[in-house]
């Protein structure tokens, strides 16, 4: 009986108290190459090249509390690789759950999505992961890796442009990564609309959920970053 009651105890104490994840600076740095086709300075991806956004970064590791993280920045700094991209391929392979990306048209996207992402998504070897996740009907031709959209295992990630936000009402996302918010001007009834629209499709992980604004300020009376900011 003795016996019995160690093992259990010995088996107890192998359960790991929390889940570990990686922190996402670090998972940058393990699996991003940079093309020569995209980058000025292709190879391993490092933050030595960009040390102002590691912290930003890491404050999307699943234990951190921080909520949502507003980045008003200035052009051609860096962040769409360096914490943009590396966001949205560790919600892929590290912590898989329900995401959105939405920049400012549908053109941006198709050129963003097919250049970009199809790239990162390649070269980090996650291309094993893109398949649809529901059994297919017969005849169906869904294969969950479309220019909209990325099925994996533990999530999806939905593609918008600022302009069609009854797409983005149709889901609900643990995380939503915002771009060049300041070009949304016009595009909703207010400049407060789309805030509150992507803040309410997140509500369900209301608790757990991770917000990324950024932009690039247009015209500081109207700025929507500088307001979330």
């Amino acid at each position: 009986m003795i016996d019995a009651i160690d093992f259990l105890i010995e088996q107890f104490q192998k359960i790991p108290v929390a889940q570990e994840y990686e922190l996402p600076s670090h998972f940058a740095e393990r699996v991003r190459k940079l093309p020569k086709s995209l980058t000025p300075l292709p190879g391993p991806f490092s933050f030595q090249r960009f040390p102002y956004f590691r912290k930003i970064v890491d404050l999307f590791h699943p234990l951190n509390p921080a909520r949502e993280v507003v980045l008003m920045k200035g052009n051609q700094l860096g962040s769409n690789v360096s914490v943009l991209e590396t966001l949205l391929l560790y919600d892929i392979m590290v912590e898989p759950k329900p995401q959105c990306f939405i920049t400012a048209s549908n053109e941006l996207i198709k050129t963003g999505v097919n250049t970009r992402i199809e790239s990162m998504i390649n070269i980090a070897g996650a291309r094993h992961l893109i398949f649809a996740q529901s059994p297919k009907a017969k005849g169906s031709r869904n294969t969950g890796d479309t220019a909209n959209a990325k099925e994996y295992p533990g999530g999806f990630l939905h593609f918008f442009g600022s302009k069609n936000p009854d797409r983005l009402r149709q889901n609900s996302y643990k995380s939503a990564k915002v771009d060049e918010v300041d070009a949304y001007k016009g595009t909703l009834k207010s400049e407060g609309d789309v805030v509150e629209l992507i803040r309410n499709r997140t509500d369900a992980y209301i608790r757990n959920r991770k917000i990324y604004w950024a932009s690039t300020p247009l015209v500081d009376q109207t700025s929507i970053i500088k307001k979330t900011f």
